[in-house]
């Protein structure tokens, strides 16, 4: 009966899923090399040229992007620093409210690209927005894969609850391919793992989307894990990770913000040097390198930034992780992060560098290209085997 039940599950929940899935797969095969993509599809938007003299401050870049773009109807939220001296500073931006209607200003883009050392604005867009020109194709990629670009909350919702049905999917389709005897179980299982070319294409194709299931359920129960901690994760993913292992979110333990505090806001460059003068302070402590700026966040649920550089504290040959949260009304430390502060933190970690190939370098991007691929074959042989039991007009429940 248990058997038959899974099965069923299998099937259609497999069903349901398949488009998402097929979706996922394509893009994520494309994403795995995103920022190599992207900027070798539009140099114009990330190279420039280093004078030789020192970059300007955030306030003035700030000031000069306003002057000529922006002209009060938008503050900038997120700023990616330059990973070299020949590479644009990138901004992202949130509208400001018209006083006059309480409405937000319609923006025409929501990322700017920036010299860094003059100032100019080199380019910019709209990310997720459905263009096919060079400067938007990545974007609208990620947001797919991320949301399929439908407006918040949906899309992520979506996308979550698949990953969680995907998560019991995989447990469930391991169970199913084990052997009805038991008695027979380490002379048939075995043969589950392989395929079997010289009994025609039906059978080879079933083999071949048992195989590769087994062959690579490690890494296709990873990407549905870690789907749901992007898409649920306070939902689903940190409530349940919490009753297995000790696990704070830094984020949430930060207080909330008066609305006496809201009415002001440090600046910019202001932010940067006092989160500076803290992770300083955190060095003194704890003697770790850091190895270069990451970016500067305005999180406006908490009116807080965060400075995020990457550090010795961070995963090997990943992406930064370690973290100086300070208040956007006075600049007040409010509390630090890093991947290694407790072991829900590093899992979870561990989990997103995993899924979006930010881990061991470039031949796990290879990886994950290459998995995207996988996930995309083993949705569509997964479809082809039903359709083929269904007009073969096999029984409900055969196997």
């Amino acid at each position: 009966m248990t058997r038959h039940v899974f099965l069923l599950f299998h099937r259609y929940i497999g069903l349901l899923m398949a488009v998402f899935l097929i979706i996922a797969g394509v893009t994520g095969s494309a994403i795995a090399f995103y920022d190599e993509l992207d900027a070798g599809l539009n140099p114009t938007l990330y190279q420039v040229e280093p004078p030789g003299t020192p970059p300007l401050s955030l306030d003035e870049i700030a000031r000069k992007i306003d002057q000529q773009y922006l002209q009060g109807n938008a503050f900038i939220r997120y700023t990616k620093f330059p990973e070299k001296d020949d590479i644009a500073i990138r901004f992202y931006l949130l509208a400001n409210h018209d006083p006059s209607t309480g409405e937000p200003y319609p923006l025409a883009f929501n990322w700017i690209f920036a010299n860094p050392y003059t100032g100019e604005v080199l380019g910019t867009r709209t990310f997720g927005a459905w263009k096919l020109d060079s400067a938007h194709i990545m974007p609208l990629l990620w947001e797919l894969h991320y949301s399929l670009t439908l407006p918040w909350p949906y899309g992520e919702w979506i996308f979550g609850a698949v990953a969680l049905l995907w998560t019991l999917d995989c447990c469930m389709a391991v169970y199913l391919t084990f052997p009805r005897s038991r008695r027979k179980f380490f002379r048939q299982w075995p043969k589950a793992w392989s395929v079997n070319l010289r009994v025609g294409a039906a059978r080879a194709i079933r083999d071949s989307h048992i195989a590769f299931s087994l062959w690579l359920w490690g890494m296709l129960f990873m990407l549905a894990v870690s789907g749901v901690m992007f898409n649920l994760n306070h939902q689903v993913y940190q409530p349940v990770l919490s009753k297995i292992v000790d696990y704070e979110h830094v984020h949430d333990t930060l207080p909330e913000a008066t609305a006496e505090q809201r009415q002001q806001r440090i600046s910019l460059e202001t932010a940067r040097q006092k989160a500076r003068e803290y992770l300083q302070d955190w060095q003194a402590e704890n003697s770790f390198t850091v190895y270069e700026e990451d970016s500067l966040t305005l999180d406006m649920r908490k009116y807080a930034y965060r400075y995020k550089v990457k550090s010795a504290l961070d995963l090997p040959a990943s992406y930064a992780q370690t973290a100086i949260y300070l208040s956007a009304a006075d600049g007040r430390f409010l509390a630090r992060s890093h991947p290694r502060v407790d072991t829900g933190n590093f899992i979870s970690t561990w989990l997103g560098a995993l899924h979006m190939g930010r881990v061991f370098g470039a031949w796990y991007q290879w990886v994950m290209f290459f998995m995207g691929i996988v996930v995309t074959l083993v949705t569509v042989s997964g479809v082809m085997i039903w359709w083929r039991k269904r007009r073969s007009g096999k029984p409900k429940g055969h196997n």
